[in-house]
Parts: structure tokens; C-alpha cells; sequence
């Protein structure tokens, strides 16, 4: 289990093509809170989260990856396996030189979002 509160996150990861370095992720089966976790500039998905954990993140701001722009692995909120991602108040807005895409769920992890600004994307409430 894991609490984050008021954390800052920029340029995590090298760019040698892996694109999987996070400002900030849960793996395994884990139970965690982001309160307020502002990140850019990972050479991967920004906020990831994987295998079976469950997040809920709470007015947290994606400010873009510094990856591959064609990778899927650019993200601001990432799901893989079948992780649950619960985004409560979240932004994601690309700052100057950063890229990726907003969300990626993968086909049997889920993310739900409410009161969120989440452009092009339209995610199941909760």
C-alpha cells in the first residue's frame, strides 16, 4: 500500500527506445492513493500502473512523456494487465516538448474518471 501527497515527478528514464520508465507507478498487486502528483518528462508512460494494483488518483496532473511520440507507451494515465485506475479531478495537458497521448487501458485492465480533463477521451465513470 502506498500514499502520495503533493508529489513532483519530472524526467525519469533515458531514451535508449524502451519506453518504460514512469514519473510514477504501482506494480504487482499493491493499493495506492496519488493526491495531488504533478509528473512530466518520463521516457514512458507518466503515471503506470500494472499487473492486479488498484489506484485512485486524486487531482493529479499529466504534463506529457519525453518518448517516442509513436509509442503507445507515452501516455499520462497507462493501465496494463488488469490494474484499475481511478482518476478523481486528473488533468493531462502536453507541456512544451513533451508528447504521448492521454490514456491507454489495456484489454482486460480498466480506468474510470469523474470531474476529470482528459482531452479526446471519454472513460466510463465511477
Amino acid at each position: 500500500m502506498f500514499v502520495e501527497i503533493d508529489c513532483v515527478s519530472f524526467g525519469n528514464g533515458t531514451n535508449d527506445g524502451s519506453d518504460n520508465d514512469n514519473c510514477t507507478t504501482a506494480h504487482d498487486n499493491s493499493r495506492g492513493v496519488r493526491l495531488r502528483t504533478v509528473a512530466k518528462g518520463s521516457v514512458g508512460p507518466v503515471f503506470a500502473d500494472i499487473n492486479t494494483c488498484k489506484t485512485w488518483n486524486i487531482d493529479c496532473v499529466s504534463l506529457g512523456s519525453a518518448g517516442d511520440p509513436a509509442s503507445y507507451g507515452t501516455v499520462g494515465y497507462f493501465t496494463l494487465d488488469t490494474a484499475t485506475q481511478y482518476l478523481d479531478g486528473c488533468h493531462h495537458e502536453l507541456a512544451a516538448g513533451m508528447s504521448g497521448g492521454t490514456v491507454y487501458t489495456g484489454t482486460t485492465a480498466a480506468q474510470y474518471a469523474r470531474n476529470s480533463n482528459l482531452p479526446d477521451v471519454t472513460l466510463p465513470s465511477y
